[in-house]
């Protein structure tokens, strides 16, 4: 499931249930329209490098728990 706005999230971040959360940093302004030939790399329209990672986080009664560190 990809959940894009936070419209999608209402109701689903119940006690239990463990979510991954995908970022991307970059260098350029513009949004990250490209993907090199190997299907995986990410880059922008300008050809600056796109940074990628995710953290793992189980949603608890009282607060999250992340279970991933950086």
């Amino acid at each position: 499931m990809t959940i894009e706005t936070d419209r999608d999230i209402i109701g689903l971040m119940n006690a239990g249930r463990v979510v991954g959360l995908a970022l991307r940093a970059m260098q350029a302004a513009v949004r990250p329209g490209m993907t090199a030939r190997d299907g995986w790399t990410a880059k922008t329209r300008d050809g600056k490098p796109v940074a990628s990672f995710e953290h793992t986080v189980v949603i608890t009664d009282d607060k999250p728990l992340l279970l991933t560190a950086v």
